[in-house]
């Protein structure tokens, strides 16, 4: 997630970095187009529309975008209320109950 900032014009141009950053992310995957721009990366555990995890809360547009997407998609540039965030589905698993570890 990047924080926005308030500035109509700087809002404007970390949304076209992002859109930039975006692009990159579906040829080489979010982790490395991420790192190459020295931003950093968060990984959610798997999660239902009933409990989404507190960082994809934050941008409920990604958790959504989620539940449509297939392994490996990357999300459009999604914007909240003070955050932009792109979001990679790196795997999925089938409902039920959960294994004990």
């Amino acid at each position: 997630m990047v924080r926005v900032k308030p500035d109509e014009d700087a809002l404007h141009k970390q949304f076209e970095e992002l859109t930039k950053l975006r692009a990159r992310a579906q040829r080489e995957g979010l982790g490395h187009a991420a790192t190459a721009s020295a931003l950093t990366t968060t990984k959610s555990g798997f999660f239902d529309l009933a409990n989404i995890p507190g960082d994809i809360s934050q941008v409920p547009a990604a958790g959504d975008w989620a539940f449509g997407a297939k392994v490996n998609d990357v999300s459009p540039v999604v914007e909240a209320l003070d955050y932009f965030a792109i979001v990679q589905l790196i795997g999925t698993k089938e409902a039920g109950r959960c294994r004990a570890t």
